[in-house]
């Protein structure tokens, strides 16, 4: 899940609720880069692609 709060601060967990914000520097800074003001939420899943296909091993453990 992704976050973003009316303060600009944006938090980013994983399905079991650790705070995966720092693993995903790119991220959390292209959600914290939008309008001030703007706040929301998304859920989704990420994924690595990896020599044409998804490495789900690569993201075990989130």
């Amino acid at each position: 899940m992704l976050a973003r709060y009316a303060d600009g601060r944006v938090v980013i967990r994983s399905h079991r609720g650790t705070d995966m914000t720092a693993a995903f520097p790119e991220i959390t800074r292209a959600a914290a880069s939008l309008p001030a003001g703007v706040k929301f939420a998304m859920d989704g899943e990420l994924v690595v692609w990896e020599g044409g296909q998804v490495a789900f091993e690569r993201l075990k453990g989130s």
